[in-house]
């Protein structure tokens, strides 16, 4: 169980609060917990408020359903307080920067498998729903493969159904591996991405944006200072892949992770 400060659309500021465990070898979530989908997160990687389960050993298969409560990150069209307008064009008529409706009602079914010790392949399916919207889908598939003992490789791709801008892929490397109780460890990555305006919800790697698409490059890395302490920091450029926009961004970030318990 974890506990926070809640801000409605805020995903850096937000709750978890879950029950979980296992019945009859079938794990089991209830309440509002984090999901990050198998295919490196690439469309999915934020928090759940409903009820989640997970069974398999070779052949792992999770299920979730409920409702997304951070919804500014989905500046996806149709899915905003107000319908017609969309999360940015709300805040641009009220001033508000807050969004305080509730996010759209969530289902996912993620399937992963083992094509060798060192290779994994996904395939994930996303529902999304909210009345007075149209209810959309996002089908996502996933791969990583271990290179050697320390380099990974991962590619994803999504297509959502949405008539345009629904589209995306990933590609990355990951070298080393930061554990969060081992002092010294670290890891450090670059990624290559084309996410469309509707191919993502809530991505794992914050290169993505809700109208206007991203394509760019990511660089990060994350240092474990001490057991349950980690600095994370990361670098995005990226532009925007919706036709007519001329969208630039360039951002780092820098983080402090730790764990209480």
């Amino acid at each position: 169980m974890q506990k926070g400060d809640q801000s409605n659309g805020n995903r850096d500021n937000s709750k978890t609060m879950d029950i979980s465990g296992k019945i009859d070898g079938i794990g089991v979530h209830f309440g509002k917990f984090h999901y990050m989908d198998s295919a490196s997160g690439f469309v999915f990687a934020d928090e759940i408020s409903g009820a989640g389960f997970n069974f398999g050993n070779k052949v792992k298969v999770t299920a979730n359903l409920g409702w997304i409560n951070t919804a500014d990150c989905l500046a996806i069209p149709g899915f905003s307080h107000d319908p017609l307008y969309g999360f940015w064009m709300m805040k641009l008529l009220t001033g508000d920067s807050r969004y305080d409706g509730k996010g759209p009602k969530y289902g996912v079914v993620d399937v992963s498998y083992p094509l060798s010790p060192a290779t994994n392949v996904s395939y994930v399916y996303h529902h999304l729903s909210k009345a007075e919207c149209t209810t959309r889908h996002i089908n996502e598939i996933g791969f990583d493969t271990k290179l050697n003992s320390n380099l990974v490789l991962k590619v994803a791709g999504s297509r959502s159904s949405w008539e345009e801008d629904n589209k995306g892929y990933f590609f990355g490397l990951l070298y080393g591996r930061a554990d969060f109780f081992r002092p010294g460890s670290w890891e450090a990555y670059v990624n290559y991405s084309r996410t469309d305006a509707t191919a993502s919800i809530a991505n794992f790697w914050d290169a993505e944006d809700g109208w206007l698409g991203s394509q760019g490059v990511t660089i990060g890395g994350t240092y474990t200072l001490r057991p349950k302490v980690q600095l994370e920091t990361k670098y995005i450029i990226q532009h925007a892949t919706t036709e007519g926009e001329d969208w630039h961004d360039k951002f780092f970030r820098i983080q402090l992770n730790f764990m209480l318990m």
